[in-house]
């Protein structure tokens, strides 16, 4: 009975470590999210116009513009 046990122990121990990797990498994850969220710049966009597109009907997608800190004028 106990050699039952200690066989199956080892699946227990994968998911652990699987457990620990994935931990790890959100860790990872959110500090590379929070330094960019410090360095990033922030700006008010304004919608000026609306493209069309077609895919399965009629898609709009919307076109904005907005000033960087220094003064430059950008549009997606």
């Amino acid at each position: 009975m106990d050699r039952k046990k200690t066989k199956a122990m080892w699946q227990y121990y994968i998911i652990l470590a699987s457990g620990i990797i994935l931990f790890a990498a959100a860790v990872m994850s959110f500090r590379n999210t929070l330094s960019f969220l410090n360095k990033a710049e922030k700006a008010t966009a304004t919608v000026t116009s609306l493209r069309e597109y077609e895919s399965e009907g009629t898609v709009f997608s919307p076109v904005f513009t907005f000033r960087s800190q220094n003064n430059m004028e950008h549009t997606f």
